[in-house]
């Protein structure tokens, strides 16, 4: 009967220790798959940064006043 229960809490204690490990990973993969996905918004709101950057800054440009010789026609022939 000793031996008996020695298999049952060994069972037990294998059972307990396996479930340990699945949650374990479990846990794992999903802080993983969070993590990813943490990085890729990451990079695209680093991409974006810098595509907005980018068009403000030829915005900048192309808004500029024309200088005084492209806005004045010069004096009237008529």
């Amino acid at each position: 009967m000793v031996w008996e229960a020695q298999k049952a809490a060994t069972t037990i204690s294998e059972g307990v220790n396996e479930m340990g490990r699945i949650v374990a990973n479990t846990t794992l993969n999903l802080c993983f798959g969070i993590l990813q996905e943490v990085g890729e918004v990451e990079a695209t709101l680093a991409e974006d940064k810098i595509a907005y950057r980018g068009s403000v800054g030829d915005a900048g440009m192309s808004t500029s006043t024309p200088s005084a010789s492209m806005s004045d026609p010069g004096p009237s022939t008529s």
